[in-house]
């Protein structure tokens, strides 16, 4: 059933703001959020980062987004905007840019070590992350490496292969490329990038970004140890005030629901930027947009937006001159100890008629279903679907697990956003009775499923099914299907 912020910004109209905002947004530019949330948290629990960092970085991260469309004063938004590796046709461009991001990073990881800043430090790697994680899904690096079927995923980055002669450039934005439409940006059914799963080749994207996300991140350790060996510890393993981790949690939320939610207002653009298309909800939006954004500053969009950290990452960022200094090393960092477990959703159907059965959105609605599914404890949200109960939804879950791992434990629960006041409605997928989520296990030599679904299922031809089966019961069905990659 669908429900009949903190900035610069907050002094606009409200409503202003929020169809603004959405109109702006238009064609995707980056990773989509929850792609950026997932492989920022992804690389900073492999090298040791506690809960509280990683969402730290997750926001700066966002922000670099959320700032490159709702900034309708002006002042932020030019220099972010360089932050989404856009608009370098060619690889002399590339090549310049990545000098320059490389220098300005490096830069200013060893200010915030001297400043003693934690905050700051936090901040420089999520945002730095933005551009990296971007890098891979706007470029045709996927293209200039290509994956046979089946074969182990590919890793190498800009930094550890040599890619010079493939022609390496990113797609134009705005939308206007002067060589062919083909290299454009795009946006979710055309152009260059691979932003969500529901573009070609995104799993090879977004691999390559795990694996440059992880090396950047250690050129970042080494950086800091420069200055202080001690500090990257502190950073890492930072705690705040009861307070300021309210505040976090909050603006997380907001970075979650202000993504998902985001629409055009009937424009013709936006329809969510969670994890693709889809999920966007006008009557959600405007009221969270406006709340959000016209409460104070938490510590978190202060790093942003009055101590505009952004500066020292977006100064001189384009690729019309390389950088005037040396430009440090970005030390290789081994992938082939992982491989990849991937879920692969291939259609959900809601089963609740409302003649026998109660209905998710009474008496005749439809309801809005995602996925929440957790892969050996670590949960990850795909995209909301609003108004489809029968729909082949792209939902791919992918975890990156040591090779040593024999097995993974994996729960899968399908729910129905309610939106604001309301409370998600959980669908039955189990066929026994008094359980309504699915838990099953990957054994990772032999592909087989064992638990609540069995068998082998590694195929989309061999995708399997489950269904709620009890009366009275908000019943749906799911289709899925679950392989492993070795990563190169």
């Amino acid at each position: 059933m669908r429900a009949s912020a903190r900035h610069a910004i907050r002094l606009l109209p409200c409503a202003f703001v929020a169809l603004g905002m959405a109109a702006s947004s238009g064609p995707a530019r980056a990773f989509d959020t929850g792609h950026h949330v997932d492989l920022t948290r992804i690389a900073m629990q492999e090298l040791g980062f506690n809960a509280t960092a990683i969402g730290v970085a997750q926001m700066e991260n966002w922000l670099v987004d959320f700032y490159s469309s709702a900034d309708l004063t002006g002042q932020i938004k030019p220099f972010v905007e360089r932050m989404h590796f856009d608009k370098l046709l060619t690889e002399a461009e590339v090549t310049n840019y990545w000098g320059r991001l490389t220098v300005n990073t490096r830069i200013a990881v060893r200010a915030s070590v001297l400043a003693k800043d934690r905050l700051r430090l936090l901040t420089v790697i999520g945002m730095s992350f933005h551009a990296v994680q971007d890098f891979y899904t706007h470029s045709n690096w996927v293209e200039t490496h290509p994956r046979a079927d089946n074969a182990p995923f590919r890793t190498e980055t800009w930094f550890n292969s040599n890619s010079a002669g493939l022609g390496i450039r990113t797609g134009n934005y705005p939308n206007n490329d002067p060589i062919a439409p083909a290299t454009d940006h795009g946006d979710y059914f055309q152009g260059m990038n691979h932003d969500s799963y529901v573009r070609p080749r995104w799993q090879d994207a977004y691999v390559f970004a795990y694996a440059a996300s992880k090396e950047w991140l250690n050129a970042c350790k080494r950086w800091a140890a420069e200055v202080d060996p001690d500090f990257w510890t502190l950073a890492r393993n930072i705690t705040l005030t009861p307070a300021q981790q309210t505040d976090l949690s909050v603006d997380l939320t907001a970075a979650y629901r202000i993504s998902e939610w985001i629409t055009d207002l009937g424009l013709g653009g936006a329809d969510g930027h969670w994890k693709g298309n889809g999920s966007g909800s006008a009557a959600d939006f405007v009221p969270f947009f406006a709340t959000w954004t016209t409460a104070a500053d938490s510590i978190f969009v202060q790093q942003f937006r009055v101590k505009q950290w952004y500066l020292d990452l977006s100064g001189n960022l384009t690729g019309a001159t390389p950088p005037a200094t040396p430009v440090p090393a970005v030390p290789k960092i081994i992938t082939n100890d992982r491989r990849a477990v991937i879920i692969s959703t291939v259609s959900f159907t809601d089963l609740s008629t409302g003649v026998f059965d109660s209905k998710f959105d009474p008496p005749f609605g439809t309801p809005d279903f995602y996925a929440q599914i957790s892969l050996g404890g670590e949960t990850f949200l795909e995209a909301m679907q609003v108004d489809k109960g029968d729909f082949l939804p792209y939902w791919t879950t992918i975890k990156f697990v040591p090779t040593t791992t024999q097995g993974i434990d994996i729960r899968y629960e399908l729910w129905d956003e309610d939106g604001i006041g309301f409370s998600d409605d959980q669908a039955d997928i189990n066929p026994a009775a008094g359980v309504r989520g699915l838990n099953f296990r990957f054994t990772i030599a032999s592909h087989q499923l064992s638990g609540d679904l069995s068998g082998l299922h590694d195929t989309l031809g061999s995708a399997v099914a489950s269904a709620g089966a009890e009366p009275d019961t908000l019943r749906a069905r799911i289709r899925l299907w679950v392989t492993e990659r070795k990563l190169q």
